[in-house]
């Protein structure tokens, strides 16, 4: 992997928005995020992907035995004169791990500087939290 890299405003937005709530696992991931830093950025011509790593001994989630990845996709990203563009916070092996931003329809944005997230809808579709918990000890 490469060296770290800063963590864009866009990137801190959608990933703090995607883990704000009451659920003690989106509180375990807010412990991740507190220590993770960008690892990896790649930028397509619809989107970017955003890797991260967590600090060692920050808590994980105890993810069910059939599944492996959670996803929150549940926060929408507003630029002027774009439709707008959706977001994926994929959780591996109880970790924050990627951000995947990408266009509904058209290009990435040129400006990342004007923007502004929500939910896309309330109550928010946390159902893949359902059966996750924070490890102990």
């Amino acid at each position: 992997m490469s060296n770290p890299v800063d963590i864009s405003p866009l990137e801190r937005t959608v990933v703090e928005l995607a883990i704000a709530g009451d659920h003690p696992a989106l509180a375990v991931l807010r412990e991740q995020w507190a220590t993770a830093v960008l690892v990896e950025r790649s930028v397509t011509g619809a989107g970017l992907y955003a890797t991260f790593k967590i600090g060692a001994g920050t808590r994980v989630l105890v993810m069910p035995q059939n599944r492996r990845r959670i996803t929150i996709y549940d926060v929408l990203v507003e630029f002027p004169d774009i439709a707008p563009v959706g977001s994926l916070l994929y959780i591996d092996d109880g970790k924050l791990d990627v951000l995947e931003l990408f266009t509904i329809s058209g290009p990435w944005p040129k400006d990342l500087s004007r923007f502004s997230a929500r939910y896309d809808r309330e109550p928010r579709p946390l159902e893949a939290l359902a059966d996750v918990s924070p490890r102990t000890g």
